[in-house]
């Protein structure tokens, strides 16, 4: 398993020098022992950070023989397509200011509670912020609301010691 610091490192290669982390993950650290993942699976955790014409030099990974490193391509995918699909649907729900806006954005304040993370609850935050028509404003806190829910449900999911961080961490917060 690798460490918290190696995996920092991994990401940190990857905004720099994305092809030497496809390379070094891909063969030359256990990929031919089996049963061994080596550090694969935090490459390509890494890689769906990148932007998608440096995560082309993980393409190798979605076809691993190990499940693990399979999956972990697989789910980095959807996520970066996630963030991409995401940040789409907020350009056009964060500009609307007026009722119409509302109506024509609909479907993308809907579709953005589907994909949205804590990113995206945010910035429907700071535009909530702003002064906007009461339908506007209560479409938005809708939209967050959704947002919310779902992004609570993803970390739910999240390995044990990130999720108690988390929830901890903003339960301290309500107690101040």
């Amino acid at each position: 398993m690798l460490s918290e610091k190696g995996f920092k490192a991994f990401v940190a290669l990857t905004s720099h020098q994305p092809q030497s982390l496809a390379i070094n993950s891909g063969g030359q650290f256990g990929a031919s022992v089996p049963g061994h993942q080596g550090p694969r699976p935090y490459a390509e955790e890494a890689a769906g950070w990148l932007p998608s014409t440096s995560a082309e030099y993980f393409i190798n990974l979605s076809w691993d023989e190990e499940p693990v490193v399979r999956k972990t391509f697989e789910r980095s995918a959807q996520e970066r397509l996630d963030r991409k699909t995401a940040s789409e649907f907020e350009i056009r729900v964060l500009s609307d200011s007026d009722p119409d806006g509302v109506k024509q954005n609909w479907l993308h304040g809907i579709g953005l509670s589907r994909v949205g993370d804590d990113t995206t609850i945010r910035r429907l935050t700071r535009r909530l912020e702003d002064r906007l028509p009461p339908s506007v404003r209560f479409w938005l806190k809708r939209v967050r609301k959704a947002v919310e829910r779902r992004w609570n449900e993803v970390t739910r999911k999240w390995p044990e010691p990130w999720y108690a961080d988390l929830h901890q961490s903003s339960d301290s917060n309500d107690a101040s």
